[in-house]
C-alpha cells in the first residue's frame, strides 16, 4: 500500500514560499492499494484538487470510465471545500462514492448539496454535475473496495466528533486520524486501542506542546500527544499531520526534530515524518 498526500494543512490553505516543502493545501490524502489499480481518497479539502487533475490524467475518470470512493473524516470546511473543483465529479459516466461517519444530524447529502448551494457557489446542486453520485452516510462498520477494506471510529475533535479511518490490505494497515482532541487520558487510550499495530499512522499535529493549554476546545493535538498515542498503539511509523497555518517549513521541520527527541528519550524505535504535499510513503 502507497500513501500519497495532496494536502497536509489544516485549518485554511495556506500559499507562500515559506510553505513550499510542506505544502499549502487543505487535507486530502490517496491511498493506493499494492494489489492492482486500485485507489480511494480520504478527504476533499483544497488537496483534492492537484489529486484530481492527476487522477484524470492517470485513470479512467480521465474518459469517464471510472469510479472513486471519498471517505471524509468529518464535514469541516478544510475536509470538504476542495469537492466542488474535483475534476472527476463533472464527467459523465465515472461513479463518485462518498462516505462520511461523523456529520452529527446532517446528511452527507445535505451537507455537500449545501457547499453548493446559491449562497457559496454558481452550481446550486448536485444534479448539475455529471458524475453518478452514491452518497451516505456511514456508520464505519468495515467495508470493501477493491482489495482495500476500510472502517472508521469516532474521535473527540473539540465540541464534536471527527473519524479516525483505517485502511487495510492484507496485513497492512493505515490508520488516518486527522483531528483529534484528547480531553483525558481515557480518549487517548481510546485511540490507541483503535489504530493499535496500524503500519503507519498519520495523526493531528497541529499545535505544539505550548499551544495546548491556551487552545483547549480547539479540537487538535501536539506533536507529544501524537508521540504517546503512536508508542501506546505499538506504531512504529507515525506521520505528523494537519500543520498549523501558521507554522512554516522552518517551524515544521522544529516540530518533527522535538518528536524525534522525545521518541528518543522514551527508547523508541520509531520513523517519524511530517506529511509533505506531493509526497508518497510506502506501508
Amino acid at each position: 500500500m502507497r500513501v500519497r498526500f495532496w494536502g497536509a494543512r489544516g485549518n485554511l490553505a495556506t500559499p507562500g514560499a515559506e510553505f513550499v516543502r510542506y505544502g499549502g493545501n487543505t487535507p486530502c490524502v490517496e491511498v493506493l492499494a499494492d494489489a492492482g489499480d486500485h485507489r480511494l481518497i480520504l478527504d476533499a479539502g483544497t488537496g483534492i484538487i492537484p489529486a484530481g487533475r492527476a487522477l484524470m490524467a492517470e485513470t479512467p475518470l480521465g474518459r469517464g470510465a471510472g469510479e472513486i470512493l471519498l471517505i471524509l473524516s468529518h464535514p469541516h470546511i478544510d475536509h470538504i471545500q476542495g469537492f466542488p473543483f474535483f475534476a472527476p465529479i463533472y464527467v459523465r459516466g465515472n461513479v463518485v462514492r462518498v462516505r462520511c461517519a461523523a456529520t452529527e444530524g446532517r446528511s452527507t447529502f445535505d451537507v455537500l448539496e449545501e457547499e453548493l448551494s446559491p449562497n457559496y457557489s454558481p452550481l446550486y446542486s448536485l444534479d448539475e454535475l455529471h458524475a453518478t453520485f452514491d452518497i451516505q452516510d456511514w456508520d464505519g462498520q468495515p467495508m470493501s473496495s477493491g482489495p482495500l477494506t476500510v472502517s472508521a471510529f469516532p474521535v473527540p475533535h473539540g465540541r464534536r466528533e471527527s473519524s479516525g479511518v483505517l485502511v487495510r490490505e492484507g496485513a497492512t494497515c493505515l490508520a488516518y486520524v486527522p483531528n483529534v482532541e484528547y480531553d483525558d487520558e481515557a480518549a487517548m487510550t481510546r485511540v490507541a486501542d483503535a489504530v493499535r499495530g496500524a503500519s503507519m499512522l498519520v495523526h493531528d499535529a497541529m499545535h505544539v506542546p505550548a499551544d495546548v493549554p491556551q487552545r483547549r476546545g480547539y479540537g487538535h493535538s501536539s506533536y507529544e500527544e501524537a508521540v504517546h498515542v503512536a508508542r501506546r498503539a505499538g506504531v512504529r511509523h507515525l506521520v505528523l499531520f494537519h500543520h498549523d497555518p501558521d507554522r512554516d517549513d522552518a517551524a515544521v521541520d522544529e516540530a518533527v526534530a522535538a518528536a524525534r527527541a522525545l521518541a528518543q528519550s522514551l527508547g523508541l524505535d520509531m520513523v517519524i515524518c511530517a506529511a509533505a504535499e506531493g509526497s508518497t510513503l510506502a506501508l
